[in-house]
């Protein structure tokens, strides 16, 4: 199934990706598909994010400073629906996101139907934990794509394979190199639907359990998923960022 499809996405809207463990493969994958159906779409980060993934959802990339950004991509949109954009490029050949209050006067000015925002950097982890300045979420955001990489089950909480796993610790009570497990991955959810709902209220939260690939069956992803589920939470997805039809199964909780 197409990301668009799973989403159900209003006509107008800014999704923004937190977490870790494929987030840009999936952002781009999700870009591509709303550029096919005709909509306007701009792909940028508040955070930062390597050149060479923006380039990856749209071959025209804008690097302005703020003040100039939506005149640049005013004249660029009659000529492409489908844009990424940036502030600049700093070390490592990473692009410096936008703030928060140009991506929320982007999304002010229905210049685009899609606004995708990476809102959170991992260092290429499969799990993290937001830190205190994390995730970087406008006001305006309408959707928000918390994702995990469902590879990091039974894996130990260390930096080899989690994003600061002294912070995942914490918010999941556990201490630093014990396993990874359901649990551990359910509380981080629950912390970042906090922090998100804070910083944008009225937000749709829909938890991804990514790198479905790396699994031998479905089953401990369901149950992961179940454990999601509630009013706030209607909608869990499993994915796999290799596949050109991303979203493997929509797990939805339903009023008893």
């Amino acid at each position: 199934m197409k990301s668009i499809n799973a989403l159900t996405l209003k006509n107008k809207e800014m999704i923004c990706f937190v977490g870790a463990g494929g987030k840009s493969g999936l952002l781009s994958l999700l870009a591509r598909e709303c550029a096919v159906t005709g909509a306007r779409v701009l792909v940028t980060t508040s955070t930062k994010m390597y050149y060479r993934q923006l380039k990856d959802c749209s071959p025209q990339v804008v690097l302005e400073k703020e003040e100039d950004l939506l005149d640049k991509l005013v004249k660029l949109c009659s000529k492409t629906n489908l844009l990424a954009a940036g502030k600049g490029i700093s070390g490592e050949q990473k692009v410096d996101g936008l703030s928060k209050e140009c991506l929320d006067q982007i999304y002010r000015s229905g210049l685009f139907d899609y606004v995708l925002v990476e809102a959170d950097g991992s260092r290429g982890k499969s799990m993290k934990a937001p830190a205190e300045h994390e995730p970087v979420l406008p006001s305006l955001a309408t959707t928000v794509l918390p994702v995990v990489g469902m590879d990091i089950l039974g894996c130990p909480l260390t930096e080899e394979f989690v994003h600061r796993p002294h912070l995942v610790a914490r918010v999941a009570g556990q201490n630093t190199g014990e396993p990874v497990t359901e649990t551990t991955v359910v509380k981080v959810f629950r912390h970042y639907e906090l922090i998100a709902k804070q910083a944008s209220p009225g937000i749709c939260w829909v938890p991804v359990l990514n790198k479905m690939d790396c699994l031998e069956e479905r089953k401990k992803a369901r149950e992961l998923a179940m454990q999601l589920l509630n009013p706030t939470t209607p909608r869990v997805l499993l994915t796999s960022a290799l596949s050109h039809n991303p979203v493997l199964e929509v797990i939805e909780w339903f009023p008893q």
